[in-house]
């Protein structure tokens, strides 16, 4: 959802449209209230703690569904909001009290705006269509891919969306396009990969100057235009946090992934009619309460917040924040609105001191460089079984030789973690070997194919040669596979030859995501897995287990669910005697696992557990019960 504030009398604003968040592990502390003793989670090495807490009133717009933009007519005091499910929004209307007027569908949307007249202006895929109060349309005309929408007081139309030809195309009612502006910054990446970190949300201040928000740009910043499209200023956001999510797209560009795509490090923006102010959302970690910046319209950081629904939950934005004269009103990850007063009675103040349930985070970097270029990883399997509420609060680490637990110079590691939500606290040994050079294995003789670097792992430039399986943690324990000294054999490439490959262990929870293509009732191939065997409908075979999925995504909301023909077929394969063939009791439906759905939109991980196999993408899995956990696409060690 993007905000605009429509200057003039009357006034207009609008929300943030949804982007799909990214979100990394971030380190967290405990800080206290001065009210109450409520646990704020917040970043600690690369955070800064927030100066204020908002809690929320109430939950607002209930009725709208799956929220994804709000837009404000300050002269009526109603609110347009774009909810209902993919590929059928709906537009609601409500009133000052958030009482439900009318609703009308729009269609395929991702954002709205609204006029004077209270025309409601729609953005979709390559077009803007203009409703009249009834849902009528009035105008239907192609633009720019629009990211993000907004009105001036004169009725020109805003739409945010990085071309050629600027940042900011303004349009009139008929459609035709009057100005462009803004110039895309330019970054070592793909043309499609450099427009994706120039998305940005567009808002309207009290004087119809324009504010462009960036959302993924590794230089966040915003640009202020005058309503003719002179550049007005520019101004940073800025935190220690920001610094952190920063520095990791920066490193994820480094990669040269041929991916698009990357950590969303602003949600959206938001201009308070009343002060002319600029909010700005985080998306802040997966651990932490999500922030919220105040800055002035010369860009001078005003203040920070933390958001709180209830007593004890901190609330995580993934939309986006609209902001009126009534309050502030923040769209969830899971399209619920909550509103925050601005009243100061609602903002409290922290104490300087920290009341812990959990200690601030420890330092637990544990590994150790092998002979050939390869790294035995501790953290990276501390990682692994980490929960999604936990630190690590304590941590010993011993490499080479003082590390008996090991092999060829390994490393040996004891963590404690600390679950945010709980306090409780728990310990975790592992330890990673040196990967010695397979004897009697073809990696030697796969010209260069298998092992570019010399450290006998796979590399990712060789995905055509890789068995990439997706697998779900479904207890959500860290997973825990098998390499070369644990095999199984398994046809991954369905041509009637077995591999030596790793696999699951033994017992253990971790699952194949697997469909029963010719319905015998087993799994038998590569073919059935979602993987680099996978066929796609149009002939040709998928690339990763991630893109074979997709596929099922019938309505194309970016996830797998019952609303997917597929979703009844697909089940979870746990092999829990380790063998490679499927058996009776091993095949499980999803619901069965409490799972409700699985993302399809997804991003690199780079993970190498202690045998070799890499966790190259991961997904979003949400449970009935609001857990959240990853699908992986994991290529597995083999024999080549």
């Amino acid at each position: 959802m993007r905000n605009n504030k429509l200057g003039g009398s009357p006034a207009l604003r609008k929300g943030i449209i949804f982007m799909p968040w990214l979100g990394p592990p971030v380190k967290s502390r405990r800080l206290a209230f001065v009210v109450a003793v409520i646990p704020l989670l917040y970043p600690a090495q690369h955070g800064e703690a927030p100066e204020r807490l908002l809690r929320a009133s109430q939950q607002v717009f209930a009725e709208a569904g799956e929220v994804r933009a709000l837009a404000y007519l300050d002269r009526e005091k109603h609110f347009y909001v774009l909810g209902g499910l993919p590929h059928r929004r709906e537009v609601f209307l409500y009133d000052r009290r958030h009482h439900m007027l009318n609703r009308f569908f729009v269609g395929d949307a991702t954002d709205i705006a609204t006029d004077a007249q209270g025309r409601t202006y729609v953005a979709g895929d390559h077009r803007i269509t203009i409703f009249d109060r009834r849902g009528r349309v009035l105008n239907s005309f192609p633009a720019p891919p629009p990211e993000s929408l907004a009105v001036l007081s004169d009725g020109r139309i805003v739409i945010g969306s990085p071309t050629a030809e600027g940042l900011v195309h303004i349009y009139d009612l008929s459609g035709r396009r009057l100005a462009s502006f803004g110039t895309m910054r330019e970054f070592r990446a793909s043309a499609a990969q450099n427009r994706w970190l120039n998305i940005g949300d567009v808002a309207v201040g009290r004087r119809d100057e324009i504010y462009y928000i960036f959302m993924h740009s590794p230089e966040p910043s915003i640009l202020k235009f005058s309503p003719d499209g002179d550049l007005l200023a520019e101004f940073e956001i800025r935190g220690k946090w920001v610094r952190y999510i920063v520095q990791r797209q920066w490193e994820s560009l480094a990669m040269e992934s041929k991916g698009v795509g990357g950590f969303h490090i602003v949600a959206g923006g938001s201009v308070d009619a009343a002060s002319g102010h600029i909010w700005v959302a985080l998306p802040g970690s997966e651990m932490s309460g999500e922030v919220v910046h105040e800055y002035s319209p010369e860009g001078l950081k005003i203040g920070e917040y933390a958001l709180l629904i209830g007593s004890r939950k901190l609330l995580r934005i993934a939309k986006g924040i609209l902001v009126t004269e009534g309050g502030i009103y923040v769209v969830t990850s899971e399209g619920r609105t909550y509103l925050f007063p601005k009243a100061a009675s609602s903002v409290v103040e922290l104490e300087s001191e920290e009341v812990e349930n959990c200690p601030p985070p420890a330092d637990y970097s544990c590994s150790n460089p092998c002979a050939g270029g390869s790294l035995a990883n501790c953290k990276a399997d501390v990682d692994l079984h980490k929960g999604p509420n936990d630190i690590v609060i304590g941590s010993t680490c011993a490499v080479g030789a003082d590390a008996p637990q090991s092999t060829n110079g390994g490393c040996a590691q004891t963590v404690t973690f600390c679950d945010l939500t709980t306090g409780k606290r728990s310990t975790y040994s592992t330890s990673a070997n040196c990967p010695p050079r397979p004897e009697g294995r073809a990696y030697a003789n796969c010209d260069d194919r298998i092992d570019n670097d010399g450290d006998w792992l796979v590399d990712y430039d060789d995905e055509d040669y890789l068995a990439s399986p997706i697998l779900i943690d479904v207890a959500g324990d860290g997973f825990h596979l098998a390499g070369l000294s644990e095999p199984v054999l398994f046809d991954f490439d369905a041509n009637g030859t077995p591999l030596v490959m790793g696999w699951t262990r033994a017992g253990e929870d971790d699952a194949f995501l697997v469909l029963d293509r010719d319905g015998d009732g087993e799994i038998t191939t590569g073919r059935e897995l979602f993987g680099n065997a996978t066929p796609l409908s149009g002939g040709a075979i998928a690339k990763h287990g991630l893109m074979a999925l997709a596929e099922g995504d019938q309505n194309g909301d970016g996830w797998i669910d019952a609303r997917d023909g597929i979703w009844m077929r697909l089940r979870l394969w746990r092999d829990a005697n380790h063998n490679g063939m499927s058996e009776s009791g091993e095949l499980h439906s999803l619901p069965s696992a409490g799972i409700e759905r699985i993302g399809v939109e997804f991003r690199e991980s780079r993970r190498r557990d202690a045998h070799g196999n890499v966790f190259r993408y991961r997904s979003k899995v949400i449970f009935a019960d609001g857990r959240e956990r990853f699908a992986y696409d994991v290529l597995l060690v083999f024999v080549h």
